[in-house]
């Protein structure tokens, strides 16, 4: 099973750099999904990977 188009499209705005609201404007997605996609990340810990922080 493969990650919604929405979260896809978080991570990869979160990669080069883009904002929530930046994010959900080039994606077409709801602001408030964003938000709920990052703060998933950030809970499961998958931002601290993708940014190299430790947990």
């Amino acid at each position: 099973m493969s990650a919604p188009a929405s979260y896809i499209a978080t991570e990869r705005g979160l990669r080069e750099g883009l904002g929530v609201e930046d994010i959900a404007y080039r994606s077409g997605h709801p602001v408030e999904l964003i938000r709920r996609h990052v703060t998933a990340m950030r809970r499961n810990g998958v931002l601290a990977r993708m940014f190299g922080a430790s947990e």
